[in-house]
């Protein structure tokens, strides 16, 4: 009677085991299967995003003359080339800088186009912005002061004449010498409606003179501190507004590449913006606010 319950206890001991490792076993197999599954979207995601970049890389290289890529482990990635320009908002053209400008730096924002070389437009194919007058617009919580430099070109003589012009103004404070740096102060509005409302802005007056060949080349702005450290805003995002039938030129070029492996895919975007020369901002400091400067 003994051995008999004994057999019994151990057949069920058996029965109980076999089902904790098939048990087991199931789980082991499900985990490797989801741990197989995330290597390989990790590898497709990291094959995407290295197709995208030698995408680019290539464009570059070959000087755009190619725009499909493929390559021998199934990834593959396509360049889309897009001009830098004025975009539209709440009915407004605008031309936004794309990074935080701190106090004392500059924001460069083309008035004049360039040729494919990055050489300046002339003659027939000259592009520049035509509006006498033309929408410097910050963030509302912005204030202190901003040093607006324009830079023209003086067609009228067989070698053109460089000119720059720069101006000083209190945005958002009262009074005209804030901190005694003797700043014109500027009264500000809205930058326009809806989105634009959260800016702040005022329009600013181009000296530009057509019919004797004067030409806005490059607008540059620099936030300033009000008096010295109070200042709680360090900076702005900026932006230009055109006003009336203004255009704004081409800033230069976006690099869209889209990679794809698997079922993944990586989007990698490259701006490359056309920037003044080496030097350029040496050579800005040195000039006091009066002088004109005619050079190349």
């Amino acid at each position: 009677m003994t051995k008999i319950n004994n057999r019994g206890q151990a057949a069920i001991i058996v029965l109980l085991l076999t089902a904790l490792a098939l048990s087991f076993g199931l789980s082991t197999t499900k985990q490797t299967l989801v741990d197989t599954r995330i290597e390989t979207d990790t590898q497709d995601q990291r094959r995407a995003f290295n197709a995208a970049e030698s995408a680019i890389d290539n464009y570059i290289g070959s000087n755009g003359t190619e725009v499909i890529y493929g390559s021998s482990v199934g990834s593959s990635a396509v360049v889309v080339k897009n001009d830098i320009s004025g975009v539209s908002k709440n009915g407004a053209l605008v031309l936004e800088y794309p990074d935080f400008v701190s106090f004392g730096q500059r924001s460069y924002f083309w008035l004049m186009g360039h040729n494919p070389d990055g050489t300046l437009t002339t003659g027939g194919s000259l592009s520049y912005y035509s509006q006498p007058t033309i929408g410097v617009c910050f963030d509302s919580n912005f204030y202190g002061g901003l040093v607006v430099e324009v830079i023209y070109r003086n067609d009228s003589t067989p070698t053109p004449a460089y000119t720059i012009e720069r101006n000083a103004y209190n945005v958002r404070l009262s009074g005209s010498n804030i901190g005694g740096n003797n700043f014109t102060t500027q009264l500000t509005g809205a930058c326009g409606v809806g989105e634009l409302a959260t800016k702040y802005g005022f329009d600013f007056t181009l000296t530009t003179n057509a019919p004797s060949l004067k030409y806005p080349v490059l607008m540059m702005i620099r936030p300033l501190t009000a008096d010295t450290e109070s200042a709680t805003m360090r900076g702005s995002k900026l932006l230009l507004r055109a006003n009336g039938i203004g255009t704004f030129p081409v800033q230069g070029y976006e690099l869209a590449a889209t990679g794809n492996s698997g079922s993944t895919q990586r989007i990698l975007r490259v701006e490359n913006r056309w920037v003044p020369a080496l030097g350029y901002d040496f050579w800005l400091d040195t000039v006091t606010a009066a002088d004109s400067i005619e050079g190349n």
